[in-house]
């Protein structure tokens, strides 16, 4: 994963980053700072940045859906986009892993880990306090997938050396 915030990337890096995602290295070019509301803590003001970047995030970005979803059966681009607009959990799973098996690509599955499965502990409120907690569902799903990228490694390097 490159972090987008980290600015300046060499075209190593970039072509590496292609390499391993279906969409390609867009370039963030600005930043927009808004004022938006704290659900953990409605008393305490927040803000979101939103990163600009040079060209539109994603193909398809109009498209409803509906018409997304049966397009995402053979078009990686379409089942990335699905996986990103999923709020349901299974089926964010479910389209990340069919969006690397259509781009043979493993990038949707290291996307997964780092947006969705990265923290080894979550902190919810208990009784007015926040509290941190093990996140055990979160580990144990992330075990599963790195279970799969790393057969999918490994039979990509026995095709290199084939």
């Amino acid at each position: 994963m490159i972090d987008y915030w980290l600015g300046n990337f060499s075209d190593e890096q970039i072509a590496a980053y292609d390499e391993l995602h279906i969409l390609s290295f867009n370039p963030k070019v600005g930043e927009e700072f808004n004022e938006v509301q704290n659900n953990y803590a409605p008393e305490i003001p927040a803000t979101a940045c939103r990163y600009i970047y040079q060209r539109p995030n994603y193909p398809y970005a109009n498209r409803e859906s509906e018409a997304l979803e049966t397009l995402a059966e053979y078009d990686a681009v379409a089942a990335l986009i699905m996986a990103r607009r999923s709020t349901n959990e299974d089926e964010r799973i479910n389209w990340y892993l069919r969006a690397a098996a259509i781009s043979e690509k493993s990038g949707p599955i290291m996307a997964l880990f780092y947006w969705f499965y990265n923290a080894i502990t979550v902190i919810k409120p208990i009784e007015k306090k926040m509290v941190t907690h093990p996140a055990v569902d979160m580990m144990t799903k992330r075990i599963a997938l790195e279970i799969i990228l790393h057969k999918w490694v490994i039979r990509a390097q026995i095709s290199i050396i084939e």
